[in-house]
């Protein structure tokens, strides 16, 4: 597979890249420092899209766009709606922070967000961060932040509809309005999904064995409303709510279908009480809820988890090079569940102190914090970043950070597994980085290297006979990540490279479920009224077990996109989905979907 990757990134590197045009300014970022700052200024890794980039590619979910952007690993257990999985830079699934409109979302019980649960329709704009950032954030930022940012109007009122029919009986439909006047913009929009799926998972042996070929259905119904308001003396107001809500079947020996519920709502206020003082007042809550059922339909499991959140966020202007942020945030995490969980809440409290300055060819951030959290005490966090840019539009930056992760009810108290005793998982991360624009394109460069202490890993305890999590394990992963962008002959394409070598340090084994090689390339390019193109994804072989002995090959797949343009507002879609029928697997025994089609039909007002 490493041959095959490398084979495609020779051919494939005349080709430069990029969803948009190289030569436009660089995109305003808020994620890295909760302030908006110009990506260039910022000595990290970022990936940014926006709505146009997710319509262009035709990305038929969250997941989809995720495996395609450098960096990142995503493993599915079957079809839509299966369980997901995300790893950045090769560190755990469950070490990036997700966020939507500033409130974080995730499961206070598995640890992770459901990413798969997550209408893109309902999407603007996605921020995606690499790197540790619990300086800023907290807990879960290991690996990075994924910020999510809703539909928000703008300008005047533009009304959308979407439909959408395909393979798997796949039907979709999505509408939208939104606006702003007189300083108010507001934004209403709903979707819905249904699929018949296909088989989630092949026949399995063995005592707890099960053979289901059934097909595995999915449906998400979503809405999400958003208003805000900006007063002539700069304040502003901001409200929203995404929700979303459905049924996923999957194959299971005790459980094979859930009712879920993702919600995530908050509100804000921001306002400048002296001229070079902005302060922000955020609140929210975000809900992970599934009912589960036996595969004779009746009653298994609960899980509902609630995060309620709160930040205070001040911004101080320090002369004209630099900014100060000073901030405060609460996050209470709590659990209901038909399983009787030792602890059922617990709370953390955060305070952190960051600076970011350019100094016209330089750039330096440093940043500090402290989380005192109910379960384990208080654990510090920092990093620092330095980059120089020259005249001739080469820039290199160096970082250096350190990040934790706090252990999930799961983990410390679910019933005869749970370990109270669990530390926070530490990590220190390096990173140098060298990226440059010229006439003909944009390019990066990025070396790194995380160390990951006290990984949670489930062991046997001998005394008492049952399987419990410990902190006993080591990683370390070095990488490289390289990227190219422009504009070619019409062409817009983009090319990623993602090589690593994530390994247990105490075992020498290849962290499972991470593949050490990774590629995609995406091109699109309209001929008057047509617009044509497509993604090649190519990923490396891996490991689904820790002892590195249950292998799973490598895959190409690829897909074409077309469309045709009817009316400067209505557009037909067209999707071939694994143009060469590959049959591959990301995890033993789960299937991944065939050859398929898809086909939109697109109308917005504007």
């Amino acid at each position: 597979m490493k041959r095959v990757i490398c084979s495609i990134s020779c051919i494939l590197a005349v080709f430069p890249s990029a969803y948009a045009d190289p030569t436009k300014t660089p995109e305003i970022l808020v994620t890295g420092t909760q302030h908006p700052v110009s990506a260039d200024s910022l000595p990290a890794a970022t990936t940014v899209y926006s709505r146009e980039d997710i319509e262009e590619l035709q990305f038929q979910d969250l997941p989809q766009l995720l495996n395609q952007s450098v960096g990142m690993d995503v493993v599915r257990n079957g079809g839509p709606g299966q369980n997901t999985s995300l790893f950045v830079r090769g560190t755990e699934a469950d070490h990036i922070l997700v966020l939507v409109d500033g409130i974080r979302l995730g499961s206070a019980t598995a640890g992770a967000a459901a990413y798969q649960l997550i209408p893109i329709y309902q999407i603007e704009r996605i921020e995606i961060l690499r790197g540790p950032q619990s300086s800023l954030y907290g807990s879960e930022a290991i690996g990075g932040v994924l910020q999510i940012f809703t539909r928000k109007g703008a300008g005047p009122t533009n009304h959308g509809v979407q439909v959408e029919a395909g393979s798997f009986n796949t039907k979709k439909a999505g509408a939208n309005i939104n606006g702003e006047s007189n300083g108010t913009h507001y934004n209403v929009s709903a979707s819905y999904l249904d699929t018949d799926g296909f088989s989630a998972r092949e026949p399995v042996l063995g005592p707890f064995g099960f053979s289901q070929p059934d097909d595995d259905g999915h449906d998400n119904t979503s809405i999400n409303l958003r208003v805000g308001h900006e007063t002539e003396n700069g304040a502003e107001l901001d409200a929203f709510i995404l929700r979303a809500e459905g049924t996923t079947e999957f194959d299971g020996t005790f459980e094979d279908k859930t009712d879920f519920v993702q919600q995530v709502a908050g509100a804000s206020v921001s306002f400048n009480p002296m001229a070079i003082w902005r302060s922000v007042l955020r609140v929210g809550e975000s809900r992970d809820e599934t009912d589960n059922f036996a595969p004779n339909g009746s009653f298994s499991s609960t899980f509902d988890t609630k995060r309620k959140q709160a930040y205070w966020i001040n911004h101080v202007d320090i002369a004209k090079q630099g900014v100060l942020t000073l901030g405060a945030d609460y996050l209470d995490d709590s659990v209901e569940s038909t399983s009787m969980f030792a602890e059922t809440e617990r709370d953390n409290v955060g305070i952190y102190a960051q600076y970011v300055g350019d100094y016209g060819a330089q750039q330096v951030t440093a940043a500090i914090r402290n989380d005192d959290n109910q379960a384990f005490g208080n654990e510090i966090t920092g990093g620092v970043g330095w980059g120089y840019r020259w005249p001739n539009a080469i820039r290199i930056y160096l970082r250096a950070g350190s990040a934790f992760r706090a252990p999930t009810f799961n983990e410390l108290y679910f019933p005869n597994f749970g370990n109270p005793n669990l530390q926070p998982e530490t990590a220190t991360s390096y990173e140098a980085g060298v990226e440059g624009q010229q006439q003909w394109g944009k390019w990066a460069v990025r070396l790194f290297r995380n160390n990951i202490d006290d990984l949670i890993v489930t062991t046997l305890e001998p005394v008492t006979g049952l399987f419990a999590p410990e902190n006993v394990e080591q990683a370390r992963i070095d990488g490289i990540e390289v990227e190219v962008a422009a504009v070619l002959a019409g062409w817009n394409t983009s090319l990623a490279v993602t090589l690593l070598d994530p390994e247990n340090r105490q075992t020498g084994a290849q962290l499972p479920r991470r593949a050490e090689e990774s590629l995609s390339f995406n091109f699109t390019k309209q001929f008057n009224t047509f617009v044509f193109g497509g993604r090649v994804l190519a990923k490396g072989d891996r490991f689904d077990d820790a002892l590195n002995t249950i292998p799973v090959d490598g895959y190409v797949v690829v897909d074409l996109l077309a469309e045709y343009l009817i009316s400067p507002h209505l557009s037909v879609k067209a999707l071939l989905g694994n143009l060469f029928d590959e049959d591959y697997q990301e995890v033993v025994t789960f299937n991944t979907p065939g050859r398929n089609v898809m086909f939109t039909l697109q109308y917005n007002s504007q």
